[in-house]
């Protein structure tokens, strides 16, 4: 009997052990998640995520800098004066222009009637060189002593046509005074009345300024001087003009040139 009791104590002893070594740690029924994207698998812990993308503050690198030209200060007219000069102002000084030197050259023998006597009508500068250049037409005013006194008078409200910032063909007025001075009414080489006077001033468009001096001989024209014109240039054969562009010069255009009416 005790021999028994020994081997059922023996095993139950043994199912006791079985039941304890099985292969090792019970199994605690759940599976590890998979490694998440960006962690290291095995003891370093998790890894880095995906790195920065910068503070925002970086230039972009060294790209190439864009100089904007500086723009182009002019005296633009307004759209109502634009419309006048390339309509009446424009026809009437070709009126001008023409009708002054018609009729043939005046003779000073016998001479047109004694006395002071007014002109109307336009002077026209051309002034320029390499890169700047000026084209322009303004109201004259003369009164000629047909006695040998001096001429005097002046001409002024300057318009003409350049290129802007966006070389867009603008109206752009001159401002300023060209004074006509001097000279006077006398006998041409060819019997004729000669007229020559001087003038000087300067002209600002916003941007550059032009500035012109020196003399203009031309004639009368009609049986009683009717007509006027009176040019001179700067260079050439008359080189009795001397033109500059914001105080530099002489510049290689130079051009001035009057045409009156009496009026």
């Amino acid at each position: 009997m005790t021999k028994l009791l020994v081997r059922l104590q023996l095993c139950y002893l043994v199912l006791l052990l079985g039941s304890a070594c099985g292969g090792g740690a019970a199994d605690s029924g759940t599976e590890s998640a998979p490694p998440s994207a960006g962690e290291t698998v095995g003891g370093g812990g998790s890894g880095s995520s995906g790195g920065s993308g910068g503070d925002g503050t970086s230039d972009g690198g060294g790209g190439t800098d864009v100089v904007t030209p500086a723009p182009i200060l002019l005296n633009i007219v307004t759209e109502e004066e634009r419309i006048l000069y390339l309509g009446s102002f424009l026809s009437d000084f070709a009126m001008v222009r023409d009708t002054a030197i018609l009729g043939g050259l005046t003779p000073f023998d016998p001479a047109p009637p004694a006395g002071a006597v007014s002109y109307d009508g336009y002077m026209q500068l051309l002034i320029g060189n390499e890169t700047v250049s000026a084209n322009v037409i303004g109201d004259a005013t003369l009164l000629v002593d047909l006695s040998g006194g001096p001429v005097t008078g002046s001409a002024t409200g300057f318009l003409g046509m350049t290129l802007d910032s966006a070389m867009m063909n603008q109206v752009v007025s001159y401002e300023g005074v060209v004074a006509i001075t001097g000279g006077g009414v006398t006998e041409g080489g060819t019997g004729g009345s000669a007229i020559s006077f001087g003038i000087d001033g300067a002209l600002d468009n916003g941007q550059n300024t032009f500035g012109i001096n020196g003399t203009l001989s031309g004639y009368l024209f009609g049986a009683e001087g009717s007509g006027l014109r009176a040019t001179g240039s700067q260079g050439g054969i008359s080189d009795d003009i001397d033109a500059t562009i914001d105080g530099s010069g002489p510049v290689p255009v130079g051009i001035a040139t009057v045409w009156a009416l009496k009026e």
